[in-house]
């Protein structure tokens, strides 16, 4: 029998874009820190769905020397500190809870009296370490709001964005290079697997035109788990070898271990949504593969 190791660095050890065993190649890829650079607009636009949630955020903010226009824009060091902690998110609406716990903790620096809480603010590593296991939930029960809540009111400020001003929306936006020609290029099959709603995804294709991506094989925000997605494509190209491309670390470790014996390999995209140490754990790790931009682009085409 096969080890657990011994079938995966089987699929560690081959090309990126190579077939497998006779088998043509199947891309699932993850959209946000694969195909598109999306940290400033959701960052955007959780700024700005978040201060509809808690009009108290103006008041934390006003008069803050950060600030660019007394909390009417994104603050600079606000937009620095939610792209670094970006690699902790997971789904869309946690970045609105991520920009209040970080305004809240900004604010125990300079205004101590409009936060009740804490006698120091957290650090940005504190913040990364504890977020999945304890911050997260927390905070939903902390700023009574549930996460379909979240999840409706950053769809309807992206909608209005988009509404308002596409061509704002796009520009805050950008697809990482080569990925347009490369999508519009392939003659593989190529599918999204994202927890970024579908039609945002269908909106930035449309925007950046890419036109080899058609709608049903989007799955975005609401199409089960990426490792469910990934089972029903397998089992509807069983002729087909899958490589998931993803960003994110957790999500391609909870792929390895629910898809053991599965004709699939695993790729960390180094230039997504990741740290260098997750890079380098990816790199030494027999479950999986670090790949760069340059192969991807390739490898597609």
């Amino acid at each position: 029998l096969r080890t657990y190791e011994t079938f995966f660095e089987m699929a560690k050890n081959v090309n990126f874009g190579d077939d497998r065993g006779g088998r043509d190649v199947l891309y699932a890829l993850d959209f946000d820190g694969v195909v598109c650079d999306s940290a400033g607009e959701s960052s955007l636009s959780a700024f700005m769905a978040a201060k509809r949630a808690w009009p108290e955020l103006e008041s934390m903010l006003s008069g803050d020397v950060g600030s660019d226009t007394a909390g009417q824009d994104m603050p600079a060091w606000l937009k620095t500190q939610m792209r670094q902690l970006r690699p902790i998110i997971e789904t869309g609406y946690e970045n609105l809870l991520l920009i209040r716990l970080l305004v809240e903790e900004h604010a125990l620096n300079w205004k101590p009296s409009a936060v009740s809480r804490g006698t120091r603010p957290l650090t940005i590593g504190e913040i990364a370490a504890n977020w999945l296991t304890l911050l997260r939930d927390k905070l939903l029960d902390d700023y009574g709001y549930s996460k379909d809540q979240l999840i409706d009111l950053f769809g309807s400020t992206r909608d209005e964005w988009m509404q308002q001003d596409e061509a704002g929306w796009l520009a805050a936006n950008r697809l990482f290079p080569g990925v347009v020609e490369a999508l519009n290029t392939s003659s593989a099959l190529v599918y999204i697997v994202t927890t970024k709603q579908a039609r945002f995804v269908e909106a930035l294709f449309r925007g950046y035109g890419v036109t080899n991506i058609p709608t049903n094989r989007i799955y975005g925000l609401g199409s089960g788990s990426k490792v469910s997605v990934l089972k029903s494509l397998m089992k509807a190209h069983p002729d087909h070898h899958v490589a998931f491309v993803e960003d994110r670390l957790e999500t391609l470790k909870g792929a390895s271990l629910s898809l053991v014996g599965s004709p699939v390999s695993l790729f960390l995209a180094s230039w997504g949504f990741n740290t260098p140490e997750e890079r380098d754990w990816a790199d030494k790790n027999p479950v999986m593969s670090l790949i760069d931009l340059e192969t991807f682009v390739k490898g597609l085409q």
